[in-house]
């Protein structure tokens, strides 16, 4: 649980107050990060904003910026005509400067209350670059432009506040899992917001600015509004579907289909996986498993000689129930001395890897050469200690240089560095000093 908390529009001394009781207030939504994003009009249409971040509750944030608060209150040279907030409660992500919202892409700048399935992410532009499901929503809104798609696709609750770089506007717009509450000076000239309703009534009553009756936004409606006007503050509304709530029979559809001509088989050890290698199966014996389910028990070899890689057990169930037709064809194509791939792919329930070797799709001819453009795309993936996989490109991003001696680790290192942390790791050379031993047994 997040909260999001803001003024805009012709904002005065007192307004800048009411600011500063929001942001404090909205701490009980969120204390472990707070971000300030501040818009200036400038010459003609040309805006500039400041987007302040700091771990930890808004007196962290004052401290870390003392010249642009007095007391808590914003101060500016110029006319400021937007101050949007956010205090993070993290579902997803470290807790860093990096992981506060607001989030500033190229097209906007954006914060976020609601926490959001990131497997309903995973086409979204930035989905490789970001562990935040926020970013992720924002770095495709930013891209692509096109809210209902957007809005339509992922799965979640989510309530946003953003700025659009481009047009200058403020926007809301949220789902029926999180809220947002709204209201205007009496002289509509400003415009202030919160996730909570309490929170407007008090600290408006304590700075002593009169407004209007605060209101809910509506479920699944864009809101937009024109705030750099000097006049009255101008919305315009529209609806825009939502993604439908899962029934069990939706939930049903979004089983992952096995491939054309296969089907997945789920490894008993998935510790053990080694993605992209190409193996052969050695049947030793059927047993009858803790659930009654008969099992082979097997050992993967290398493609190319007979040593024993580590011994597995293949399940004849198959979407939760036995099935006697693929017990059959599982024993002749082991028996066959076919080679398989050995693959894993992202669950659609979660972000959660699941280790598979697939059958028959991924099956290649004894006499055919492995297909190297799937053996290549395969080998993009590498999964750390703590249970991560890895692009390439996150790889290089994350563990980039040694804690320790600062070598240079590219991808060809990955399987000799050892990770200490989901952000660090020593060379080979480093790994075996004494003083790290305690990181890397």
């Amino acid at each position: 649980m997040c909260g999001l908390v803001g003024v805009a529009g012709v904002i005065n001394p007192q307004h800048k107050k009411v600011m500063k009781s929001l942001l404090m207030f909205d701490t009980l939504r969120g204390e472990h990060s707070t971000g300030l994003l501040s818009v200036f009009k400038g010459e003609g249409e040309k805006h500039f904003f400041h987007n302040l971040k700091e771990v930890g509750t808004p007196d962290r944030l004052y401290e870390a910026y003392p010249a642009l608060f007095d007391k808590g209150v914003y101060k500016s040279k110029k006319p400021v005509i937007l101050l949007m907030g956010h205090n993070r409660f993290a579902t997803q992500g470290a807790i860093d400067v990096d992981g506060a919202h607001p989030f500033k892409f190229k097209n906007l700048v954006g914060a976020h209350n609601g926490t959001i399935a990131q497997w309903s992410l995973k086409d979204f532009h930035g989905a490789n670059d970001f562990d935040i499901d926020s970013q992720i929503l924002y770095s495709e809104l930013s891209e692509n432009g096109d809210l209902g798609k957007v809005w339509g696709e992922f799965y979640g609750a989510a309530s946003l506040t953003w700025y659009d770089r481009i047009t200058g506007k403020l926007n809301f717009i949220r789902n029926d899992q999180r809220p947002m509450n709204y209201c205007y000076s009496t002289d509509k000239k400003t415009l202030f917001w919160a996730s909570e309703e309490w929170m407007l009534n008090i600290a408006l009553a304590y700075a002593k600015v009169t407004h209007t009756k605060v209101m809910s936004t509506d479920v699944n409606t864009h809101y937009e509004f024109e705030v750099d006007s000097g006049k009255k503050v101008l919305v315009e509304t529209k609806e825009v579907e939502g993604r439908k709530p899962y029934s069990y029979h939706n939930y049903q559809k979004q089983t992952p289909k096995p491939r054309q001509n296969g089907w997945p088989i789920n490894l008993v050890d998935s510790n053990l996986m080694n993605g992209g290698k190409v193996v052969r199966l050695k049947l030793l014996k059927k047993v009858v498993g803790e659930t009654g389910v008969p099992e082979f028990v097997c050992d993967v070899t290398g493609e190319l000689d007979d040593k024993v890689l580590y011994q597995l057990n293949l399940s004849c169930q198959f979407r939760g129930s036995l099935n006697k037709s693929l017990e059959g064809q599982i024993e002749a194509s082991i028996k066959s001395g076919q080679a398989y791939h050995l693959a894993c792919e992202r669950s659609i329930y979660g972000n959660e890897w699941k280790k598979r070797i697939w059958f028959n799709s991924c099956a290649l001819d004894p006499l055919q050469k492995p297909n190297e453009e799937k053996a290549k795309k395969v080998e993009t993936l590498w999964q750390s200690p703590f249970n991560e996989m890895l692009w390439k490109k996150r790889f290089e991003k994350t563990y980039n240089i040694c804690e320790n001696c600062f070598k240079d680790i590219s991808w060809k290192d990955r399987f000799i560095i050892k990770a200490v942390s989901k952000h660090t790791c020593l060379c080979e050379d480093c790994a075996e000093l004494e003083v790290f031993k305690h990181y890397t047994n």
